[in-house]
């Protein structure tokens, strides 16, 4: 979906879910994932309109400053550190979803 073969992206969808393409389940999921790329694409013409021209230096230059609001953003730096802390957490005492050794 991301490189714009909507076509082929219903197709793997339906085989993943061993489905035909015309399917219910098939069908949501695959509208789910064409909004979610036509968000991000608003939104990333929203806020970097000067990196839209799809050039390679351009294309790296977004995928940094979609990095960057990870930080700069307060609520996307609430977030980041929530995730980080818990994977940290779950590291240091190893007893996150692991099956006790006796």
């Amino acid at each position: 979906m991301d490189q714009g073969r909507d076509e082929e992206c219903l197709a793997v969808l339906a085989d993943l879910r061993r489905q035909p393409a015309d399917s219910p389940l098939v069908q949501s999921e695959y509208l789910e994932i064409k909004s979610q790329k036509v968000f991000e694409q608003r939104v990333s013409e929203n806020d970097h309109p000067n990196l839209q021209d799809g050039t390679a230096k351009s294309n790296f230059l977004l995928g940094v400053a979609q990095y960057k609001s990870l930080i700069t953003n307060r609520a996307n730096l609430r977030r980041t550190l929530v995730a980080v802390l818990t994977m940290t957490f779950q590291q240091w005492t190893g007893r996150y979803f692991s099956p006790s050794i006796r």
